[in-house]
């Protein structure tokens, strides 16, 4: 007894030591992780307003995805979009500084980012202000522009160039009948910067085409000359900051404006450009400059001393283009130069469709094949009737009425049945080819549409090869492939197939399905032709009978012991009394096109099932039609 006593002491203590012993295990590991887990802050300085220029978001997204890929510390940016082209007088510079600096004072800053040179100018200005000590990456800053300052040396930074003089040898190479090139430019000191640098470009160009500066004119009279420009004319868009009537812009805000305006086409060089409406050129990437200027950051964050961490001398533009844009203008992408970047390009129906195309022309040979071989097959079993009618004539009634059963059931009881069953499916495919057709011609290409007319294409299709194979087992006296059918489900998908031919007959379905699942034994695809065949009768009953409106009622039932039942009933006129004796005999038909073999086939299929087909006009008008089918056994325990 003392023995379990102190075995239970020792449980009673060693309880709450391992999970005091788990807990510790857990914190080590959170106080770990968050030991080799740090956050570097970075601030991000652009010259522009919040939605200023787009390629600040182009700048920002290459940041975002070097950052992401180049380091596994939690890296914040915190952007700050000064407006400078604003607020350019003393006093208001005087108070974004002391905003800045109370803002981040006593924050640990890792870098600092500029973009463009006003944002570096405010930064060198004001570092020691509000930054001090921070080193800082400088973003698409012109390498000419950069010669003039004296940078310290842990501000660094990939310089660009403004390819003006590339871009323009893609428009002439693109164009080559093009004899005036347009160049706009706005009116405030950077815009007449940029127009004097375009100036000295294209001084070597002046011998093969001739300039046009459309720089320091108000928005209204930009667009005005724009929209009325000579033949064989192009646009160089450089940059409109400031219209000659002292408004500011957004430098792209004003290019879609002229892109829509211009009866010419529209080149630039940056790729925020692109989107707005130029062509496209030899243009600076921003995305491009946000990833060189995060590469730098991670050298400075991973400890670097940022002199020494190399990069490029200075950073490539790209031929980048505007496919919209260019089939606008009717220009070829076989001109484009070799290492072009298309953007926005828009796939066509066949490289979106191709294989759909493929399978509904294959689906049509198919379907024209199968429908010339039930040709032979009707020709081949009217000359049977022809010869069996001769036959008849010669040797007697009797052994007439005997050939005429066995050519029948021999060579005429598969063409019919052949005919008949796949009437349906073909129907279903032809209507579902025209169906995609009529939505591929559709302006907005109905994507889900199509997509199901093709699927529905594919499953009568199959439908169609199941129906010859087992029509063709069942004729020559194969087994049947037997199996539980469950009668709700495969009525409702009976249904499905031909709902479509009851709308266009102003049919109405209903279904009322048995609570309790009645389960039949027999082959599933033999019992829904029986289904579809009865179907099919009743819709084209209830279109041509008096009721309004027309309806077919579809029930199933476990109630008709030792038999599942499905009904049939339409609200057409009936059946002629006297009819009712030979309706189910072979060749005997009421419809003016029908060949007289579908219920009997269906009946065939049924009694071959151990059922049975019935039928009688009902009480209320229209013809019903019973199938019972032996039910599954119950299992036994």
């Amino acid at each position: 007894m003392a023995d379990e006593a102190d075995w239970a002491v020792r449980r009673w203590i060693a309880r709450p030591m391992a999970a005091i012993t788990v807990l510790a295990s857990l914190l080590l590991c959170c106080v770990a992780e968050a030991t080799t887990t740090h956050v570097r802050t970075i601030v991000a300085l652009y010259p522009e307003n919040a939605d200023g220029a787009p390629g600040n978001a182009l700048v920002l997204a290459g940041m975002r995805a070097t950052f992401a890929a180049g380091s596994s510390d939690q890296i914040r940016i915190r952007n700050e979009y000064l407006d400078l082209a604003r607020f350019e007088k003393p006093d208001q510079r005087r108070i974004l500084v002391d905003f800045l600096r109370h803002k981040y004072a006593g924050q640990k800053i890792d870098v600092v980012m500029t973009g463009l040179s006003s944002a570096l100018d405010f930064v060198l200005q004001h570092r020691n202000q509000i930054f001090p000590g921070v080193p800082v990456v400088f973003i698409a800053v012109d390498r000419d522009e950069l010669a003039k300052r004296a940078l310290p040396a842990d501000v660094i930074g990939v310089p660009i160039t403004m390819d003006l003089v590339g871009t323009l040898d893609i428009a002439l190479r693109l164009q080559p009948t093009t004899r005036r090139v347009f160049v706009i430019a706005g009116a405030s000191p950077f815009d007449t910067y940029w127009e004097g640098v375009a100036r000295r470009a294209f001084r070597s160009y002046e011998n093969r085409v001739q300039f046009e500066y459309l720089s320091g004119l108000s928005l209204d009279e930009l667009l005005k000359r724009v929209s009325h420009l000579p033949d064989h004319s192009v646009i160089q868009y450089l940059h409109v900051y400031e219209d000659g009537a002292g408004t500011t812009f957004i430098p792209a805000q004003v290019l879609e404006r002229v892109a829509a305006a211009a009866n010419a086409p529209v080149y630039g060089h940056v790729s925020s450009y692109i989107d707005h409406g130029i062509v496209g050129g030899r243009v600076l990437s921003f995305e491009l400059e946000g990833r060189h200027a995060a590469q730098l950051a991670l050298g400075i964050l991973a400890g670097q001393r940022p002199q020494q961490i190399t990069h490029p001398a200075v950073s490539e533009n790209v031929s980048m283009f505007d496919w919209r844009q260019l089939r606008r203008w009717g220009i070829g992408e076989a001109n484009l130069p070799p290492d072009s970047d298309v953007r926005f390009r828009e796939p066509s129906l066949w490289s979106l469709y191709q294989w759909y195309i493929v399978g509904a022309i294959s689906i049509f040979v198919v379907q024209t094949a199968l429908i010339a071989t039930l040709l032979v097959q009707r020709r081949r079993r009217r000359e049977a009737q022809a010869a069996l009618r001769n036959a008849e004539a010669v040797a007697g009634r009797q052994i007439n009425q005997i050939a005429h059963l066995d050519r029948v059931a021999a060579m005429g009881h598969l063409a019919s049945s052949i005919a008949h069953e796949l009437n349906q499916p073909l129907a279903g495919i032809l209507a579902n080819a025209q169906a995609a057709r009529l939505l591929l011609s559709h302006p907005q290409l109905d994507v889900e549409n199509l997509r199901e007319c093709l699927g529905d294409i594919i499953s009568d299709d199959k439908r169609a090869s199941e129906v010859i194979r087992r029509m063709r087992l069942l004729l020559k006296k194969t087994d049947f492939v037997s199996g539980p059918i469950d009668l709700n489900d495969l009525t409702a998908n009976t249904i499905r197939l031909v709902t479509n031919d009851a709308l266009l007959h102003g049919v109405m379905i209903e279904f009322i399905p048995a609570p309790k699942r009645p389960v039949g034994i027999g082959d599933t695809i033999q019992i829904q032709q029986v289904i579809l065949n009865l179907l099919t009768n009743a819709i084209t009953a209830a279109a041509n009978g008096d009721a309004v409106p027309a309806t077919v009622t579809v029930w199933t039932s476990a109630a008709v012991t030792p038999y599942v039942e499905l009904g049939v009933h339409d609200s057409g006129n009936g059946i002629v009394e006297s009819d009712l004796d030979q309706i189910f005999e072979p060749f005997f038909t009421t419809k003016p096109q029908g060949l007289g073999m579908g219920l009997t086939i269906s009946r065939t299929i049924v009694e071959a099932h151990g059922g049975r087909l019935l039928v009688d006009n009902g009480a209320t008008g229209g013809a019903t039609f019973r199938v019972h089918l032996r039910a599954q056994p119950r299992a036994t325990r």
